[in-house]
């Protein structure tokens, strides 16, 4: 039986204390039209490096549909 990644993950995220992490938060398209979003696996707030980070985490080896989420990121 394969253990879980994410918990995994998600202490790698904190390891270093300076991160707090958000798991499956909801993130509409905006703040008007709630119809739509994301919902990635975590939102990573590094307090050390001033960032906000947006994880996905997939155990698939065909990322191509995750690159094109990637690439419309600014629309999504």
């Amino acid at each position: 039986m394969d253990a879980p990644i994410e918990p995994l993950i998600e202490l790698f995220l904190t390891r270093g204390g300076n991160v707090f992490v958000a798991s499956q938060d909801d993130i509409p398209y905006d703040a008007e039209n709630t119809d739509g979003g994301t919902c990635p696996d975590f939102v990573a707030l590094d307090f050390s490096k001033n960032e906000i980070v947006v994880v996905e985490v997939s155990g698939g080896s065909d990322v191509r549909g995750l690159i094109e989420r990637v690439r419309d990121r600014d629309k999504r």
